[in-house]
């Protein structure tokens, strides 16, 4: 068996496709995906539960050799019952006064999406904290407020369904990007298995090829 660990959501955005091709390659491969909040997902690599995973760049050098896989952006949604619903774009400026949806303190997005938030002397009304993205998309649509979420969850039947049902949009937020980049790593001690060195061959196989 083969564990690979993710930080939350990267799974969805990799597919199940992707997967299922590593596997028809690899029959003989079991794979176990799991995700994890940051700080837990990378306590499980350094303590080897196991070696191989996705995490949240910037990399560590110092413990994890690595390869940069893909950015996520990220967008505001919003109920067509909020004035910003009409606006094509957002600005922090429009977030002021806004009750905001956001993943929680355990996840490395909660501080970068802060941060930025911040710098900008943007103030929201309150904040929604919450690790299950669908509780974020019902915050939305009883237009208790607007949410931060990945660009990619729109296009996932799971929850596009909803958000066309409800009529909510996605929107860009100009002057800056909300962004997280992300990396395969191996811990760095790690003598990789022939199984987990067959699975970062096929990554960093499709990797190239994406950027071909």
């Amino acid at each position: 068996m083969v564990s690979v660990f993710s930080t939350y959501g990267f799974l969805s955005f990799l597919g199940f496709n992707f997967f299922q091709s590593f596997q028809a390659d690899h029959p003989e491969i079991t794979l176990n995906l799991v995700e994890f909040p940051d700080s837990a997902l990378r306590n499980m690599l350094n303590d080897h539960h196991a070696n191989i995973g996705f995490i949240n760049g910037p990399i560590d050098l110092k413990k994890y050799d690595g390869f940069f896989v893909a950015r996520n952006h990220y967008r505001i949604l919003v109920s067509p019952d909020n004035p910003l619903y009409q606006h094509p774009s957002l600005t922090f400026a429009d977030l002021n006064g806004q009750a905001l949806g956001i993943k929680g303190k355990e996840y490395d997005i909660y501080n970068r999406h802060l941060n930025k938030l911040i710098k900008r002397h943007t103030v929201p009304a309150s904040y929604f904290e919450t690790s299950e993205d669908t509780f974020l998309l019902e915050f939305v649509a009883q237009n208790l407020g607007v949410a931060i979420i990945p660009d990619f969850q729109v296009e996932l039947t799971q929850f596009a369904d909803f958000i066309q049902a409800h009529n909510l949009a996605a929107k860009e937020l100009t002057g800056v990007e909300f962004m997280r980049d992300i990396y395969f790593v191996q811990v760095l001690d790690a003598t990789l298995s022939p199984g987990e060195q067959a699975f970062r061959d096929f990554v960093q196989k499709l990797v190239a090829k994406n950027n071909s």
